[in-house]
């Protein structure tokens, strides 16, 4: 493992898996191309909105595993190996080598990789999460104060790590606030939709 070609390998091979769109794999399987449809992303909100409850979860569940196993939860690995695939696993998520390079915005899959290799720190991503989505019903609020509560969470949690480790889930935090920018300036111009659990969108 100290040979850097089989780092790269892992790298790549990490991205690759992190590339394998589920959301819109279940959305063609019901006949609908999510990437024309709602905001046109692949993630399980979007897949939510516009195909079905069952399938949205389905998405989600699936894009969530993806980070978590993407960081080899199973393997006696070094902790910088499996730092780096995670990250290479949110990075195929995110731009997706199937789909000319254009994924989903990493929520799920980010979390999974938290599950794997910071579970404080995805404890208070998710409890962020639920309480600004309890107050304003907007996803990508409550997603980007996730994001934002790991920008600040991860230095005191994981002082004791090497200050890299840190850095990185930084990164995630704020690739993760970049991907919303476009529900970002909905927000502030009053067009972002609200999250419904009943209804289900066809434009």
């Amino acid at each position: 493992m100290d040979n850097p070609n089989y780092w790269y390998l892992a790298a790549l091979t990490a991205y690759v898996w992190g590339s394998i769109p589920y959301g819109y794999l279940i959305a063609k399987a019901n006949g609908v191309d999510i990437r024309t449809l709602g905001s046109k992303n692949i993630g399980a909100t979007n897949v939510y909105r516009c195909v079905g409850k069952g399938p949205g979860l389905l998405t989600f569940a699936l894009d969530l595993c993806k980070g978590f196993l993407g960081t080899l939860p199973f393997l006696d690995m070094p902790i910088g190996l499996r730092v780096i695939c995670g990250f290479w696993t949110v990075i195929g998520h995110n731009y997706t080598c199937f789909l000319r390079f254009k994924g989903g915005k990493g929520i799920a899959s980010s979390l999974g990789l938290l599950i794997g290799l910071a579970p404080a720190a995805a404890g208070v991503a998710g409890l962020v999460f639920v309480a600004v989505f309890a107050a304003f019903r907007y996803i990508s609020l409550s997603s980007v104060s996730a994001a934002a509560s790991l920008l600040a969470s991860t230095w005191f949690i994981y002082s004791d790590r090497p200050k890299w480790f840190s850095i990185i889930l930084c990164l995630l935090g704020v690739l993760a606030i970049v991907k919303h920018r476009a529900n970002i300036g909905r927000l502030i111009n009053g067009t972002e939709p609200k999250f419904s659990f009943s209804r289900k969108e066809s434009k």
